[in-house]
């Protein structure tokens, strides 16, 4: 549905929203004003029945009351039924003679205490009946039949017929209804030729520029008219159109500055996937050499963090390499080892360059050997220090032939001393480095003069040089 026909049933629907309220005011308005002629006709009537009353009852002539009631309904066209009832509600009197001594219908009672409250007269069920109500007062001239303490002596209900009164209502309402329907009809093609050459057709032109524009077309844009609020829509079709054009020409320079860093940043990628390839292969020779080095062989990060090591080391400290990577010191050795391993590399890393030092360890075999180690630091591409590689030799056999050695070597200068002869020793720069307690008496030199004196020196006195 387009807006100009959609504007059409909204102007449509409240026209006829307005068009129905104003048919039920003005349906209760000349309600109202036919309720209150009947009201004003209801108490004329009323008050010539009363007289009439009086002066029949009086008389006792029912007969004459009854036919003078009839003259009031026959010199009425609305007044279709009169009726007099009593103070206990039976009918005395009336047009409708079938009724009299009769009790009116409960349905009908309540008309006495809707008069009575000073209510108006009411419709009855049907809506055709208007019954209208009056109390019968107590006048001085009816006390001679009625207590003069008594209020009312009964009640007067006059029904008039409203049929012509609504007939007539019907006509103006169904005239209403014609007129009503014709100027909608009128007005509904009034706003629809309106709604297109105002609306539609502007809608329309810009709907097709969208279209166009949404196609690809990032020229299209639609002529702005007027200063309404299509030309609102309009502007801001163009606005966007200028801002989206702009944008895509924006980024089209992206993408292709995009795809200039994307190519630069493949071949990086690639430059870095070859040089991680060499890494890589310098990483697995480096492993391969230092697995050939039949010492062990370890590397660590600056927390003291084993990073690898080489078979040699998994063989000495009897853990396979996925034991020791990762591992520090005190994850390895005894505390009271882990605490000098720890202190000295603490050291190298505070202080980089070499360290050599020799420290007991624990050996594969749970015993503990003695083990030169030579650690130094090394750096990362920034120069900054990055760890330490550290190799370990056993010197545990060598210690024990230097103390072999040097036990053999006590034992041959307790025999030596024990010898009388003097024993001495020079090196082939005729150097005393040995001699004998006998060789000290008989040349009167002591073992402080080791190393300071040649053999010349000791055998020939001085004076014969």
């Amino acid at each position: 549905m387009t807006i100009g026909r959609k504007f059409a049933l909204w102007i449509i629907s409240i026209l006829s929203a307005v068009t129905a309220a104003t048919v039920f005011l003005f349906h209760t308005l000349e309600y109202r004003e036919e309720a209150e002629r009947l009201e004003v006709f209801g108490r004329m009537a009323g008050h010539v029945v009363e007289e009439s009353l009086i002066t029949f009852m009086q008389k006792r002539d029912n007969a004459g009351l009854n036919a003078k009631l009839a003259d009031v309904k026959q010199s009425s066209k609305t007044i279709g039924e009169i009726l007099l009832l009593n103070k206990d509600g039976v009918v005395k009197a009336g047009t409708d003679r079938q009724l009299i001594d009769r009790k009116f219908l409960p349905r009908d009672a309540g008309g006495r205490r809707r008069h009575e409250t000073a209510h108006m007269g009411y419709l009855l069920p049907g809506g055709s009946i208007y019954r209208w109500t009056a109390p019968v007062e107590n006048k001085p001239a009816c006390q001679a039949c009625h207590p003069p303490s008594a209020k009312n002596n009964g009640v007067l209900v006059i029904d008039f017929s409203i049929d012509e009164f609504q007939r007539h209502v019907g006509e103006v309402i169904l005239t209403g209804r014609i007129i009503l329907i014709s100027s909608l009809l009128v007005i509904t093609i009034v706003l629809i030729a309106l709604s297109r050459a105002l609306i539609t057709r502007r809608l329309d032109r810009t709907s097709a520029a969208m279209k166009a524009f949404q196609d690809g077309d990032l020229a299209a844009r639609t002529p702005v008219e007027g200063s309404d609020e299509i030309t609102k829509l309009e502007t801001g079709f163009n606005e966007m159109a200028h801002v989206i054009t702009t944008r895509e020409r924006e980024k089209n320079e992206l993408l292709a500055r995009l795809n200039e860093a994307n190519d630069e940043l493949q071949r990086e990628i690639a430059h870095r996937m070859r040089w991680e390839r060499m890494q890589q292969e310098q990483l697995q020779f480096f492993q391969l050499l230092i697995d050939t080095i039949p010492i062990p062989v370890f590397y660590k990060d600056t927390e003291g963090v084993y990073q690898g090591c080489n078979k040699a080391c998994d063989a000495y400290l009897g853990r396979p390499k996925e034991k020791i990577i990762g591992k520090t010191v005190y994850d390895i050795f005894p505390r009271e080892l882990a605490d000098k391993y720890y202190k000295m590399d603490r050291e190298l890393f505070e202080n980089s360059g070499i360290q050599v030092y020799d420290y007991p360890i624990k050996h594969a075999d749970g015993t503990i050997h003695e083990v030169i180690f030579n650690k130094a630091t090394y750096t990362d591409a920034e120069g900054s220090v990055a760890g330490l590689v550290g190799a370990m030799l056993d010197i545990t056999e060598r210690k024990k032939a230097e103390a072999a050695l040097r036990e053999s070597e006590t034992r041959f200068r307790e025999l030596a001393d024990l010898l009388p002869q003097p024993v001495y020793e020079a090196d082939v720069q005729g150097t005393i480095i040995f001699g004998n307690q006998s060789a000290f008496v008989y040349f009167g030199y002591g073992p402080e003069d080791l190393g300071s004196i040649s053999l010349i020196q000791m055998l020939v006195p001085g004076d014969r040089e």
